[in-house]
């Protein structure tokens, strides 16, 4: 699947979801900025790779020195490449994210969605462990990643 964009207006936010692959064939062109918040929500991005990363980071730019950006629905691998290049969140605010986690009863990661604001509350990130049960076997989720790497953007 290529690149796509949808534009949805809400009442305080232009959201554009986004999906397919950001990579070099991606084409942010689509994207401006108007009079209200611009919202990216990222739920149907597949992957990501450098040159994508380049390309995104170039947009982002520019739209955040035209007005506010928010990231929604960020999946594991933006997160990644947002903790990677500290200018993906300095240009915006990341509004939730998905986290990784695993269970025994299956091989798949587990993706769980939060917002920014929850995980951002004392003891959440440490809660982690007891806070999600498998929807197959009702055993506790494990976190699937380093939490010191993973959460690193939320220090920011």
């Amino acid at each position: 699947m290529g690149f796509q964009i949808k534009r949805v207006e809400e009442k305080d936010a232009t959201v554009y979801e986004l999906k397919g692959v950001i990579d070099e064939l991606a084409d942010f062109g689509p994207i401006q900025n108007g009079p209200k918040v611009t919202v990216l929500d990222f739920d149907g991005i597949e992957r990501v790779n450098s040159y994508g990363v380049k390309k995104w980071l170039r947009t982002v730019k520019d739209l955040a020195a035209r007005g506010p950006v928010r990231y929604r629905r960020c999946p594991t691998a933006l997160v990644e490449q947002i903790n990677m290049v500290s200018a993906l969140y300095e240009a915006a605010t990341i509004e939730s994210f998905y986290m990784p986690f695993r269970c025994q009863c299956q091989e798949d990661e587990i993706h769980k969605l939060v917002k920014t604001a929850e995980a951002t509350a004392p003891g959440f990130i440490e809660g982690l462990s007891a806070k999600y049960p498998c929807d197959r076997c009702d055993r506790k989720l494990e976190f699937a990643d380093d939490e010191s790497i993973y959460f690193e953007f939320l220090e920011a």
